[in-house]
């Protein structure tokens, strides 16, 4: 695992989620046979990413209701979503703005100082496990209380495992880090003055809080 590799993962998992979350959008543009470029007086690409992480996160816990998640049938049908960019291929605009998620690419020297939490090797690599490989299993809970308890995270987690290997399902950590600045600077390039200072003062308060 070099820089190199995880540069190249992290371009591709934040351009999975920006396409999934345009397709998102596209499909509902085409229901409702109209279409919008702001959202809460902001460009509404910068909307794409997090629609794309919440999607995927809630159709795997949907999925795994009928079908464990490593399956063919369960990737296919998460991916689906993303045939929505072809609904209107011709108004694709990416302009150079949205290349800013780039610059978070430093965030992927945390897998370097990143030692596996104790709890992490208590239940949640077990849960995702479960996910990978069952349905969902009814009275789980009984072996441990932690089995009822899974968020999100643990879907999504569970969607990054390679060769059985859990290393990269710290990128679910970092595209929610990518995502939440990405938005950020979304709300910097609004017009509205007080989105503008709104992530000013995050952005102020985050660095000195750290």
């Amino acid at each position: 695992m070099t820089l190199i590799n995880l540069s190249l993962y992290f371009f591709a998992s934040f351009s999975f989620l920006y396409f999934y979350g345009r397709g998102i959008f596209e499909i509902y543009f085409y229901l409702l046979k109209k279409r919008y470029s702001v959202l809460f007086d902001t460009d509404i690409a910068y909307f794409f990413p997090g629609t794309g992480l919440f999607f995927v996160g809630n159709l795997a816990f949907f999925l795994n209701y009928f079908l464990p998640l490593n399956s063919l049938l369960s990737y296919l049908i998460i991916a689906f979503p993303l045939l929505g960019n072809l609904i209107y291929l011709r108004l694709l605009k990416v302009k150079i703005n949205h290349f800013i998620f780039l610059f978070f690419t430093p965030l992927i020297a945390s897998f370097f100082n990143n030692n596996v939490a104790d709890d992490a090797l208590w239940y949640h690599f077990v849960s995702q496990n479960f996910i990978r490989n069952e349905k969902i299993i009814f009275g789980l809970s009984n072996f441990s209380s932690r089995y009822g308890v899974n968020s999100i995270n643990e879907y999504l987690s569970s969607l990054l495992w390679v060769n059985e290997s859990y290393i990269y399902t710290h990128f679910v950590s970092i595209m929610f880090i990518a995502i939440f600045y990405y938005l950020l600077y979304g709300f910097y390039q609004s017009r509205n003055i007080l989105l503008r200072n709104i992530s000013v003062v995050v952005i102020i308060i985050s660095i000195f809080d750290n």
